[in-house]
């Protein structure tokens, strides 16, 4: 085996990546609010710091989100739990147009739980299992650079966790595999689901990652958003997926028949 070349130290081989994440299952770890510096390439300001999983693939890195402002408009308490106001503009409450401010819009968008979010810790959000996509930013980092846009995560869907969304009776069915599906027959958005992904598959040479399956699905402006979102129930299933009763295979991310 050839020896592996091991990471150099200089400032050129430092990364100031916000991460590889564009569409993945994500559970949050280890938040906190920290000054951060991005390398030495920014001013210190304050982030919502995350240690992100990636449910597919099980890869960990580091994701921060600029809260905007300077240390002089916040003051990190608490063992980088809580985020404490400073300055007046500080005390109107995080700019929605900063990348955690995106974060948190998209997360209300999807009804995550108002009391953690009323009580600001950072902590809160451990443990929360979210689709994620990359979108552009608003925020002072989101300049153009190079000729390209900056672009910051959001959650597309909570997977696992705290939300106020509460299941109206006779709104939705359970499946025999214990997922929750849209109005309508259990079996056959089953059948619809499988018949999507196998011809997905077939589209593409008989091979294609798993997280672009719902990409597509998404995509899909024709198809009904119930549909969708009964769809993607099955599809974030892993149990479900790798049922020795679908004509695939399931490894490693990619799925093949």
């Amino acid at each position: 085996m050839s020896k592996r070349k091991h990471v150099g130290l200089r400032e050129e081989d430092l990364s100031t990546t916000m991460g590889f994440l564009e569409d993945n299952n994500i559970e949050f770890t280890e938040c906190k609010y920290e000054i951060f510096d991005y390398a030495g390439k920014k001013p210190p300001a304050p982030a919502f710091y995350s240690k992100v999983i990636d449910l597919d693939d099980e890869p960990e890195h580091e994701q921060r989100w600029s809260i905007g402002g300077t240390p002089d408009d916040w003051e990190i308490g608490e063992d980088g739990d809580i985020l404490i106001p400073l300055s007046k503009k500080a005390m109107k409450g995080v700019n929605a147009g900063s990348n955690f401010g995106q974060l948190i819009t998209s997360l209300i968008n999807n009804a995550f739980s108002n009391d953690i979010l009323g009580e600001g810790r950072a902590s809160g959000f451990d443990g929360l299992k979210a689709h994620v996509i990359r979108v552009e930013s608003k925020g002072k980092f989101g300049d153009e650079e190079g000729g390209k846009k900056r672009e910051t995560v959001i959650v597309d869907k909570i997977l696992e966790g705290e939300t106020t969304k509460k299941d109206k009776k006779g709104d939705k069915k359970t499946t025999k595999e214990g997922s929750s599906t849209s109005e309508g027959s259990g079996s056959d958005l089953e059948t619809t689901t499988i018949k999507f992904v196998l011809d997905l598959i077939n589209e593409n040479d008989g091979e294609v990652p798993k997280k672009k399956i719902a990409q597509v699905l998404y995509a899909d402006t024709e198809r009904d958003k119930k549909e969708i979102n009964g769809m993607v129930e099955f599809l974030f299933s892993d149990e479900w997926m790798k049922d020795a009763n679908r004509p695939w295979t399931l490894k490693n991310g990619m799925l093949t028949v």
